[in-house]
């Protein structure tokens, strides 16, 4: 657990000097990824960092560990959605889109957790196209 959670925040040390550092003010930049607001890719570094200490070292509490993830998911989507970090519309648009992704599927995880019905049926008709199980 402790090589966990020293390696996440490795990870998060290293990964905050490299957003600070790639944060580019010209607008008429040409990277790909190029982005004038680090302070809100710091914010959203810091929610990422929660949500993998959360899904890897608070397995024995369910229902915290669901709930810092949704509060991280979320976070990192409302900030996506309210700030658009990039500087191309695309990079938004699909960066965006994919922490809905996570987001969905969180989402999906919390109503498992915090529900009363833990049946392999209910996990299937939870994640079925067609809300009933498969067979």
């Amino acid at each position: 657990m402790s090589v966990a959670l020293s390696t996440a925040l490795l990870h998060f040390c290293v990964t905050a000097l490299m957003v600070v550092a790639s944060s580019d003010l010209n607008p008429t930049s040409k990277a790909f990824l190029a982005s004038p607001d680090a302070y809100t890719r710091l914010k959203v570094l810091l929610c990422k960092t929660a949500f993998v200490i959360a899904a890897d070292m608070v397995q024995a509490w369910p229902k915290w560990q669901v709930g810092v993830m949704l509060g991280s998911v979320a976070l990192i989507y409302y900030l996506n959605l309210r700030k658009l970090p990039f500087y191309r519309a695309p990079v938004n648009c699909v960066w965006t889109a994919e922490w809905l992704g996570v987001l969905y599927t969180v989402v999906l995880l919390a109503v498992y957790v915090y529900g009363k019905d833990h049946s392999a049926a209910f996990k299937d008709t939870l994640t079925s196209v067609s809300g009933t199980p498969a067979g």
